[in-house]
């Protein structure tokens, strides 16, 4: 079985979200956090960036076709090692989860402190990577179905205790896939997922509409995933030409601070161009998304290299809010963690073809 990844809507889609969208609601989103205006120069800089980003992720291939026969593995065997990767996600998490003295709801602040350091204490991130490669790349071979879902079960549960949500969008993408490439009609996908969508966008507006001041700002407001992330470029731009911070400062934190918010802008690809580059930011944010283009269409054939990207599809999302370095970071780790798998399997394939009793057999003419 084959699978197919419709990448250019996946990524011009939250490109669209992230970059453009928050355009219209730029002053309105200022009002909401009591920011400054932003300068018109300022905000002419971020459009620019911001459109060229998007025109660029426009021209990524409309689909990357993934062949399961590339991979060389019984399917009885992946099947095996897909549930074994479930079950090992579960124990990791769980067993994160029992160090917990108290469950942390709604304090995203202390939430995002006891994550950082549970990670640390008990490398969640990490091998939560390495096993959705092997899930991926095995449920691939065994041709799961719906029940490939219960992989992010745990994670999801850790993600709600946090108030976060990375695992369950990783779900939500995987749901998408997998309906995707079903005999569903690819229109009742879209209809389906977008009116989901748009059910939640509305609860929202209803619930932030009690304390706005205007139907604008409950707007601004209800689209705060995407439109307060933009806000990251004009901070940016007030900070550019920052010095090299260290691994365990993140840009999106000190723009943040400098703005005077706790919670962090999130970023954004734009954003993390202005901070490093500083005037020079044209150059990244153009090489950036001419990078990220480039990988995809080479990704496209290329068996490691294209289920790699099927793991940064799981990821776009904190790509668009956060910068080119995560998706380029996942993407290279996720091609080595292949290469080293496919490598492997062909080598055990190619010993059992030549150790098996049929192929020491002489051949008669």
């Amino acid at each position: 079985m084959n699978l197919i990844v419709p990448f250019r809507l996946i990524a011009g889609s939250l490109c669209f979200l992230y970059l453009i969208l928050p355009l219209l609601f730029v002053t309105s989103v200022r009002e909401v956090l009591t920011l400054a205006p932003v300068p018109p120069a300022d905000f002419a800089v971020g459009t620019i960036y911001s459109i060229c980003t998007f025109l660029i992720i426009l021209l990524v291939p409309k689909d990357i076709v993934i062949r399961s026969d590339a991979l060389k593995m019984g399917q009885g065997v992946a099947r095996a090692i897909a549930w074994l990767t479930i079950l090992l996600s579960a124990y990791f998490f769980a067993n994160a989860l029992r160090g917990l003295e108290t469950l942390i709801y709604f304090d995203k602040v202390a939430a995002h402190a006891a994550y950082e350091e549970l990670n640390a204490t008990y490398g969640l991130r990490l091998k939560y990577n390495v096993l959705l490669c092997l899930f991926l790349m095995t449920s691939l071979k065994a041709g799961m179905r719906g029940w490939g879902a219960l992989f992010f079960v745990a994670p999801i549960l850790f993600e709600v205790v946090f108030s976060k949500h990375n695992y369950a969008t990783h779900l939500l993408t995987y749901l998408f896939i997998l309906t995707w490439n079903s005999r569903v009609s690819r229109k009742a996908v879209l209809i389906s997922f977008a009116a989901m969508v748009g059910t939640l966008l509305t609860v929202r507006f209803i619930f932030y509409s009690d304390f706005q001041n205007d139907p604008v700002q409950s707007l601004a407001a209800m689209l705060g995933e995407f439109t307060i992330s933009w806000q990251s470029i004009p901070s940016a731009l007030s900070y550019s030409g920052s010095t090299y911070t260290g691994p365990t400062e993140w840009y999106s934190d000190i723009i943040s601070n400098a703005a005077g918010l706790e919670i962090g802008l999130a970023g954004n690809p734009v954003a993390e161009a202005i901070f490093y580059f500083g005037d020079w930011a044209g150059l990244g944010v153009v090489g950036g998304a001419l990078l990220f283009t480039l990988l995809a269409r080479a990704s496209a054939r290329n068996f490691a290299a294209g289920i790699a990207l099927l793991v940064v599809t799981y990821y776009m999302r904190d790509c668009f809010r956060t910068g080119w370095s995560l998706g380029l970071s996942v993407f290279a780790k996720s091609v080595v963690i292949f290469s080293v798998i496919t490598l492997g399997l062909m080598a055990i394939h190619y010993l059992g073809s030549r150790l098996s009793p049929r192929a020491s057999l002489p051949h008669h003419s």
